[in-house]
C-alpha cells in the first residue's frame, strides 16, 4: 500500500466514525428520554465566588413551639442537623461554605434555646 493511498481515506473514514458515534450518543438520550439538568447545576466563573442561596432542604420547617411532642421530634431534627454541620465543616472547600455552615450553626443555636432543648 502507498503512504498516499492511505492519506486519502483515513480523513474520511475518521469522519464517519466520529460522525456514527455522535449520532449513536444522540439516539441513546432521545430513546432514554434525556432531560436537560437544572440550571442551578452549573455555575459560571462569576457565581464561583457567591454564596449560593440555602434551599428549603437546608432551612427545615419550624414545628409549633407549643406541641410538646412535635418541640421534642424537632429538637432531635435540630440536633441531628448540627452535627451533621459539624462533621461537615471540617471538610469545607472554600471560606464562603465555612462561613456558612458557621451561621446555620448559630441558627439552630437559637432555634435549640427557643424550643428549651437539653444541650
Amino acid at each position: 500500500m502507498k503512504a498516499g493511498s492511505m492519506r486519502d481515506w483515513l480523513p474520511p473514514t475518521l469522519g464517519a466514525a466520529l460522525l456514527l458515534a455522535g449520532l449513536a450518543g444522540l439516539a441513546y438520550k432521545v430513546i432514554s428520554g434525556y432531560q436537560h439538568p437544572a440550571s442551578e447545576s452549573f455555575l459560571s466563573v462569576h457565581d464561583q465566588n457567591k454564596l449560593l442561596p440555602p434551599s428549603a432542604v437546608d432551612h427545615p420547617v419550624e414545628a409549633p413551639a407549643d406541641s410538646a411532642d412535635s418541640g421534642n421530634s424537632a429538637c432531635v431534627a435540630i440536633k441531628t442537623e448540627q452535627r451533621e454541620i459539624e462533621g461537615a465543616s471540617h471538610k469545607t472547600d472554600s471560606p464562603e461554605e465555612g462561613r456558612y455552615l458557621q451561621r446555620r450553626l448559630l441558627e439552630l443555636a437559637e432555634q435549640s434555646d427557643k424550643r428549651n432543648c437539653v444541650k
